[in-house]
C-alpha cells in the first residue's frame, strides 16, 4: 500500500449561529465582513446548555488536555487581521519533528472531549464512564491528560504500518508548497487576550506557477483552493464566528454551543481528494498559537459519527487499493475502524455511561506559520483524484 496517504489535513468550523447580542461576522475570502447578523439559542440548545453545567468536565477548560477558556475582559487596541499557513501536520505516527516511529505519539495529540480520563482497566472491567462501547480497550483508552484520539490509536497506526514515511513525506510536500491549510483571524484587538475573534480556515492549493517554494518568513502570499469555498463565491465553508484568544492561543469557540464542519484534502498518490464532513455532534476544538503573530503549535480534536467515518474513508480505501479491487476488501477495512467508537457524538461534552458510543474521536497536531496574505479574489481549482466509479458495497 505504498503511496497511501501523503497528507491528511483537517479544518473545523463552528456553525454560524451566535449567542445573545454578539455580532456574527461572515468572513469571505477577501477577509472582509460580509454582513452582520444576530442569533439566539433555540429551545434545544437552551435545554442542552441548562443541563450541561452538572455534567463531568463541562467547560472545565483551564487544565491539561483542554484549551484555555475565554477571557472575560474586553480587548483594547486597533483591530487587525492575521494570516497563517499550516507548515507541519502530525498524525500520531512518529515522534514530533522526526521521522522516527512512535506507537505512543497519538497519546499526546487531540483534546479531552468528554472531561474524563478513560483507562484500559476501566474499559476491561466495564466501568468506563463516557459511554458503552464494545471496541478494543487498547484503542479506546484515552491518551495523556484524558485526550480522546481513537483514530490516532487505530487508523493512523494502520496507515503508519502501511507507509512508514507517510507523515514525513506529507510535511516535505507542505514545506515545498503543496496544498495546506490557511487560518484567517479577523478583527484581532489583542494578540494575547481577546474574547471575540472570528476565524476561518481555507484550503490552499499548490503554489503552481510561482518561481520558488514558500519562503516561510511571513511574506508569502498563498492561493485559495475553491474546494474550501461555497460554489461561485469567496465565502469559506469552514467558519468560526465564536472564537477567542487566551494567553496567545486562539480557540475556535465553546465546545457545547455549535456543531462542526470539517473540510480537508486527503492525498492518494500525490493527488488530493477534498473531503467535507458535516458533523452533527458538538464536536471539539481547533486551536492555534498566535502570540505576537509568530504562529506556533495548534491542535485539532473532534468526534466523527461512525457512519460519517464509513462514508468518508470507504471511497478513499477503495481508491488506494485500486478501483478494480474487490469491494469487500475496502468495506471490511473501514468497518473494522467503525468499531472504535469511543464517545457519544452529540453529547461528547456531557458523557453518559448508559448511552451507547456512536462516534470516534480524532486528533491532529499542526504547526502554524505566519503569512502575509492570500489570493482571495480568484479561488483556484486544484488537480484532484476522482473517486472510483460504480456503487459502494
Amino acid at each position: 500500500m505504498r503511496g497511501w496517504v501523503f497528507a491528511i489535513i483537517g479544518s473545523s468550523a463552528a456553525a454560524c449561529a451566535m449567542l445573545g447580542d454578539i455580532e456574527e461576522k461572515e468572513l469571505t475570502a477577501t477577509g472582509q465582513d460580509a454582513g452582520a447578523d444576530t442569533g439566539t439559542l433555540d429551545a434545544n440548545d437552551a435545554s442542552d446548555a441548562s443541563d450541561a453545567s452538572s455534567q463531568p468536565g463541562y467547560l472545565d477548560l483551564d487544565r491539561p488536555g483542554r484549551p484555555p477558556s475565554r477571557p472575560s475582559k474586553p480587548a483594547a487596541g486597533l483591530p487587525k487581521d492575521m494570516y497563517f499557513a499550516m507548515r507541519r501536520v502530525y498524525f500520531g505516527i512518529s515522534k514530533r519533528g522526526t521521522a522516527e516511529r512512535d506507537p505512543n505519539a497519538w497519546r499526546a495529540i487531540g483534546w479531552d472531549l468528554d472531561g474524563l480520563a478513560t483507562t484500559k482497566q476501566e474499559l476491561d472491567e466495564g466501568k468506563a464512564k463516557t459511554c458503552k462501547s464494545s471496541g478494543e480497550s487498547n484503542v479506546l483508552q484515552d491518551g495523556f491528560d484524558g485526550r480522546d484520539n481513537a483514530l490516532g490509536a487505530s487508523l493512523m497506526q494502520f496507515i503508519g504500518n502501511a507507509d512508514a514515511n507517510g507523515e514525513h513525506v506529507a510535511n516535505q510536500s507542505i514545506e515545498s508548497g503543496t496544498a495546506t491549510l490557511l487560518l484567517v483571524l479577523a478583527d484581532v484587538n489583542d494578540v494575547d487576550n481577546d474574547p471575540h475573534v472570528g476565524g476561518a480556515v481555507f484550503l490552499s492549493t499548490s503554489d503552481k506557477g510561482l518561481p520558488t517554494a514558500p519562503k516561510w518568513d511571513g511574506t508569502d502570499v498563498r492561493q485559495v483552493w475553491n474546494a474550501s469555498v461555497y460554489p461561485g463565491t469567496t465565502k469559506t465553508i469552514a467558519f468560526f464566528p465564536d472564537g477567542y484568544i487566551r494567553d496567545g492561543v486562539w480557540v475556535s469557540g465553546d465546545q457545547h454551543k455549535a456543531d462542526m464542519t470539517l473540510v480537508f484534502p486527503i492525498y492518494v498518490n500525490a493527488y488530493p481528494i477534498p473531503m467535507l464532513l458535516q458533523l452533527p455532534g458538538r464536536s471539539g476544538w481547533l486551536t492555534a498559537a498566535v502570540k505576537k503573530g509568530a504562529g506556533g503549535p495548534g491542535t485539532f480534536g473532534f468526534t466523527m459519527p461512525a457512519e460519517q467515518l464509513y462514508n468518508t474513508f470507504f471511497p478513499l480505501f477503495k481508491r488506494v487499493l485500486g478501483c478494480d479491487s474487490p469491494t469487500g476488501t475496502a468495506h471490511g477495512l473501514v468497518k473494522g475502524f467503525m468499531s472504535d467508537v469511543d464517545v457519544q457524538g452529540s453529547n461528547a461534552w456531557a458523557p453518559d455511561p448508559k448511552l451507547g458510543c456512536d462516534s470516534v474521536s480524532w486528533g491532529l497536531d499542526v504547526e502554524w506559520a505566519p503569512i502575509a496574505h492570500a489570493d482571495w479574489q480568484h479561488p483556484v481549482a486544484a488537480e484532484s483524484t476522482p473517486p472510483c466509479a460504480g456503487p459502494g458495497p
